[in-house]
């Protein structure tokens, strides 16, 4: 054999640790999972979506039927599993996409699952579930009531009860059927039926999940919206989604509307120094000049809207309720002038809102209507039929809440919430012009409304408090109503008279009651307007920015009025909200919400490591926080420059050797990492070349764990070199590859390390 020549180089190569740098977009809205092939794909139509839509969440709608990929899940805030029988026979959520879910939520992802088709008897169907709560299964049970027991610390409620008096009880119309799980130790029971689970809850990893047992509360026949569990269903959401999380929510406004009003109005102007904006529709035919111009006053002054109601109780304006059929067009439109002569007469502006006698108005009125620039007719009824007759009607069919459900009789003691626009039979020209806001929480006490009376004046205060709060926790518009005569006995009604003395207490009962809240009293035209830019834009999506704090909102659509947006923050019973403003708009547009005050938080610690003497050694961290601030640390002393992510080490040596970790930190708090250890070993260096029978056997430094690369050519000055073989992974101290030199006069190698 001759003579090889052979040169030993060494190369040097590092590995970088993997982090989420600090500064990443993220969502901060949700993602919901449907199928459309499944049995009970529409119950997202009817039951949850009119909820996201009414709450104004920012969501995203993946259709598993053609788009299974669960890969991007980490890219949204919250994780909304969004009907029962998702895929009960796992023709799309396979084991991957399943594994998805469970990974996104143990990574910090909310999740929410309203599909409470969870096993074939005690068999789960879903792993993802199993992964995140744990259940184990019987037969499917039944509740008659929900009640909120006290769960956290010292009996405290749980933040998605927290609107909730402690074991209160709300009973249920008829019973519901409830998935038969049992809970494990780690999985919490905030709200309750009948004694089983309906709401259960978990903290996973970074996340945390909710699993609703029943989504049958949600129609009227059980329970229903404004029933007092549509704040569970927000809060929820909420508590588990990822913060910072964005939601339309509504402003905490408060409205007051007093039907059949004639005066005298000393009591609507003690309800303005309560801080009340009253809404007064007349009687015209019964109101006197001295009233008439105490009205105006109160309008002019910008402390109460008005318009007509109706002539009297049995005259009605805008429909003929004796033949329960519109006005002639000539009747109608006698009416009309007749009104603005009132209005022009008496200098009193028309609202916008005009709330009809009955709720009757002939489909004719509404071009009067518009000429008065009327917007807003509350009315649970389709114009032109009869509330109160021989055929009552059934209730209006519209948003949020009564678009799918089968109606039931308009006039009934059900809670009523309307926001939608109305269609005027017969005239396709009024499509879009005329919107439908309209609260009554008509169960609040046996007389169907608030009904003040000079009885029990604390029972007055707890119903009115009451029929507010439900609607101020149900994100609906709260109006407090009555009629005048309840008051004090008017031409139609009534008997007695609420001293001014109670009648003070009651309303400064309702506004400490509400206090709270911090509301703000609006005139109904206001809340009108603002629930109507609710439904003429929508949030579309929404990012988060942590470097900046950032959190920006993309809205399509118009609003005529500037509208907020809530950005939640914190956890568990921390959580509390900025509030952003999106400023009136014709055209989508993206605006920052809010920049968010975000105290450091470490999503991944600095790895140890071991290095050959003369490589560069990396440690790194990944942080989230509002403009964040670095400085590393060596055996828990200073280094000097060190204030990046990444701290880089090069050509370490022996006195390299320690502990290294950073200080995480901004204007809202400082965290420390755990510590990684540094070790250095030998230089990276071939330790010897053995020939034997054309085979060349090349030792080195090696590192147990690490993998490296032999590389050859046959001459220095050669710039191609080329790979033996694959990478090795020591398992050692010393690594040994060899490499067929046969032919070869002359053959250099070098080493290094790979990834």
């Amino acid at each position: 054999m001759g003579r090889h020549w052979l040169l030993v180089l060494a190369l040097f190569g590092w590995l970088a640790g993997v982090f989420r740098a600090s500064g990443a977009t993220t969502g901060a809205d949700a993602i919901v999972l449907v199928n459309s092939a499944s049995a009970k794909y529409l119950d997202f139509q009817r039951l949850i979506e009119p909820y996201l839509d009414n709450f104004g969440v920012p969501y995203t709608v993946l259709d598993i039927a053609t788009n299974v990929s669960t890969a991007n899940l980490t890219n949204y805030a919250l994780v909304i599993i969004g009907h029962k029988q998702l895929d009960t026979n796992h023709v799309y959520l396979d084991a991957t996409a399943q594994a998805n879910i469970s990974r996104a939520v143990s990574n910090g992802v909310g999740l929410v699952n309203f599909d409470n088709d969870l096993s074939i008897g005690a068999v789960a169907r879903y792993q993802f579930v199993q992964d995140i709560f744990g259940f184990t299964y019987g037969a499917t049970t039944s509740g008659a009531n929900a009640t909120f027991p006290p769960t956290e610390p010292s009996s405290q409620m749980h933040y998605i009860t927290a609107l909730h008096p402690t074991n209160q009880t709300i009973s249920l119309r008829t019973s519901m059927s409830l998935a038969g799980i049992t809970m494990p130790t780690n999985v919490t029971g905030v709200l309750l039926s009948s004694g089983h689970p309906l709401l259960a809850v978990r903290k996973v990893g970074l996340g945390r999940a909710v699993q609703w047992t029943s989504c049958d509360w949600i129609p009227t026949d059980v329970l229903g919206p404004q029933e007092g569990l549509d704040d569970t269903l927000w809060r929820s959401l909420v508590w588990a989604a990822r913060k910072p999380f964005v939601m339309r929510g509504m402003p905490n406004i408060v409205t007051f509307r007093v039907d059949d009003c004639e005066g005298p109005f000393w009591w609507a102007q003690m309800a303005i120094d309560a801080g009340f904006k009253p809404f007064l529709p007349v009687f015209l035919g019964n109101i006197n000049q001295a009233n008439t111009a105490d009205l105006r006053r109160m309008v002019t002054n910008g402390n109460a809207t008005t318009s007509i109601h109706s002539f009297s109780a049995s005259t009605m304006f805008y429909f003929n309720h004796q033949t329960e059929t519109s006005y002639s067009d000539s009747a109608i439109s006698n009416n009309f002038y007749i009104g603005t002569r009132w209005h022009v007469t008496n200098g009193i502006p028309i609202s916008k809102v005009v709330q009809t006698h009955y709720s009757e108005i002939g489909p004719n009125a509404f071009a009067g209507l518009s000429q008065w620039g009327v917007e807003f007719i509350p009315i649970e009824v389709v114009p032109g039929t009869v509330e109160y007759g021989s055929n009552p009607a059934l209730w209006l069919m519209a948003g949020p809440y009564r678009n799918y459900e089968t109606p039931g009789q308009g006039q009934s003691t059900l809670p009523l919430f309307y926001a939608d626009f109305l269609t005027i039979p017969g005239h396709p020209e009024m499509a879009g012009k005329f919107f439908n806001c309209y609260t009554e929480i008509r169960d609040a006490g046996e007389c169907g409304e608030w009904c003040p009376n000079n009885g029990d004046v604390a029972t007055v205060i707890a119903r009115g408090t009451d029929m507010l709060k439900r609607s101020l926790d149900s994100l609906a518009l709260p109006t407090l109503f009555t009629h005048e005569w309840y008051i004090h006995p008017t031409s139609c009604c009534g008997s007695t008279t609420i001293p001014s003395n109670n009648w003070r207490a009651i309303l400064s009962g309702i506004t400490n009651n509400l206090a709270s809240y911090k509301p703000n009293y609006v005139t109904l035209d206001y809340g009108n307007q603002y629930f109507r830019a609710t439904r003429t834009s929508r949030i579309t999506s929404s990012q988060f920015d942590s470097s900046s704090g950032e959190v920006s909102v993309s809205v399509s659509g118009y609003a005529d009025l500037d509208t907020s947006v809530k950005v939640f923050v914190g956890s568990d019973s921390e959580i509390s909200n900025y509030v952003g403003t999106i400023g009136a708009f014709t055209n989508p547009v993206t605006v920052t919400a809010a920049t968010v005050s975000m105290p450091p938080e470490i999503s991944s610690q600095p790895a140890s490591r071991t290095n050959h003497a003369g490589t560069t050694a990396e440690f790194s961290v990944g942080a989230n926080g509002t403009t964040l601030s670095f400085w590393w640390l060596k055996d828990a002393a200073a280094l000097s420059q060190a204030t990046n992510p990444t701290l880089v080490l090069p050509g370490v040596t022996l006195s390299d050797t320690g502990a290294y970790s950073v200080i995480v930190s901004n204007d809202y708090g400082a965290l420390t990492s755990s510590a990684a250890n540094l070790s250095v070993v030998a230089p990276l260096v071939i330790n010897s070349i053995r020939v034997s029978n054309g085979v060349a056997s090349v030792s080195w430094n090696a590192i147990p764990g690490n993998n490296y690369s032999l590389q050859n050519n046959g001459g220095i000055d050669q710039t191609n070199w080329s790979d033996p073989g694959p990478a090795l992974q020591a398992t050692g101290s010393v690594l040994t590859a060899t490499n067929s030199i046969s032919g070869s006069t002359q053959r250099f190698y070098r080493v290094f390390l790979t990834p």
